[in-house]
């Protein structure tokens, strides 16, 4: 399983981003920012990569930027 972590400009955005997908039945979770991605503290969006399709239609959408996109390989 892999995991898609999206960064965004602001906690706000993740969260708006978040319920959307929330309520379109997608998986995901707001979680601390892994420190291997960013210093900074904060919040991302994680995501399963093999729903990236879907979610990146929902980010369109929503017009939402995001500022850095990472990806993690789960055993």
């Amino acid at each position: 399983m892999s995991y898609t972590y999206r960064l965004f400009h602001s906690a706000s955005a993740v969260m708006l981003v978040a319920r959307r997908l929330e309520k379109t039945g997608m998986r995901c979770k707001v979680v601390p920012i892994p420190r291997e991605f960013s210093s900074e503290c904060g919040v991302c969006l994680r995501t399963i990569t093999d729903e990236e399709y879907t979610v990146e239609a929902i980010l369109r959408e929503l017009k939402s930027t995001i500022s850095k996109i990472y990806r993690r390989d789960i055993l």
